[in-house]
């Protein structure tokens, strides 16, 4: 999405013939419903940076910055939290 894709084709591209479209599109709504969440955990880890974008992309870039170290930044969010992601 970040690169120009639309949801379904960023899906297959990151994870290759592992969800069904319906998953693809369920898991979408489900992260924007949790999005506020989210973005409260990760206020908790100080100061992000400023990026210009939709909520959504801004909180996959703080998701990121906060944990792109990690092999998986969503799992390193629940680990950190012990909240789950979605």
């Amino acid at each position: 999405m970040a690169m120009g894709m639309n949801k379904r084709t960023a899906f297959r591209f990151v994870l290759p013939g592992v969800f069904s479209d319906t998953t693809i599109y369920r898991l979408w709504n489900n992260f924007l419903l949790r999005q506020g969440m989210i973005r409260t955990f990760l206020s908790r880890l100080g100061n992000l940076s400023i990026c210009k974008g939709t909520a959504a992309f801004e909180t996959i870039s703080h998701l990121r910055e906060a944990f792109g170290k990690a092999p998986c930044a969503v799992d390193a969010f629940q680990s950190h939290f012990q909240a789950d992601f979605l």
